[in-house]
């Protein structure tokens, strides 16, 4: 059952932050990628130029991303509820979910962008292993991003004995709420598959099952949907 009693409403005195600002406090780093990165396996004085044209992509590409980043900062309203905690952090609540939803696919992006570097391994798992740290942050926030969509102030009250899933789908939840929180799992399961510590698979997977009651896909799918399963796939990947 999809419990969303224990959520604590917005506090009447919160502050809500502006991205356009530097001094955002949950602002995403910029990437530190280069030809001489320490993820690199080795430094070539003579680049193939089939590579140094890769970086220059690479780089066209993460100038994009910049402008893409700082076009949803103009209009993010954020801020932090400690009431809300995960185990990647405090739930980060929008002011808009539809931006939140935005934000989410940008970190994703950002995510796929610095695992394709030309200094990364071409190999996928081994690519994710050699930016794992690096991605950290956008993975976190990813998590205390969606856990903001779960705030009580989106559900009606449900009784202990009520099935979650019939929470949605008969208008008790604002339907841009149920799409914002199905337009993150997309997100989760990128960032996930690095995620390596077993508290914080299993809150993954707790929240993907979630959303999957919740959306409407439990009464279409027969079985356990894959991303369900995801920390059972991250434990048995080798090269993870």
């Amino acid at each position: 059952m999809i419990n969303t009693q224990n959520r604590m409403p917005p506090p009447s005195n919160a502050v809500l932050t502006s991205h356009h600002s530097p001094q955002s406090p949950i602002s995403t780093p910029t990437s530190t990628w280069s030809r001489s990165s320490p993820a690199s396996s080795h430094t070539d004085p003579f680049p193939d130029p089939t590579t140094a044209l890769a970086q220059e992509n690479w780089d066209t590409l993460s100038q994009d991303f910049s402008k893409w980043k700082d076009a949803i900062d103009d209009i993010r309203l954020t801020r932090i509820e400690p009431n809300m905690p995960t185990p990647f952090g405090p739930a980060i609540m929008y002011s808009d979910v539809r931006v939140a939803a935005t934000y989410m696919l940008y970190l994703a992006a950002r995510i796929h962008l610095n695992r394709i570097h030309p200094a990364t391994p071409a190999f996928g798992p081994a690519a994710i292993r050699a930016t794992a740290a690096q991605n950290g942050p956008f993975v976190a926030e990813i998590m205390r991003t969606q856990e903001g969509f779960w705030d009580s102030k989106n559900f009606r009250q449900v009784g202990e004995r009520e099935d979650g899933r019939t929470v949605g789908g008969d208008g008790r939840v604002a339907d841009h709420v149920i799409s914002a929180l199905s337009n993150s799992a997309w997100p989760m399961l990128v960032g996930g598959v690095q995620v390596r510590q077993e508290e914080q698979q299993q809150w993954m997977k707790k929240r993907l099952c979630d959303i999957y009651e919740l959306s409407g896909f439990a009464t279409a799918v027969p079985s356990s949907p894959p991303f369900c399963l995801l920390p059972r796939f991250i434990s048995w990947h080798p090269a993870l």
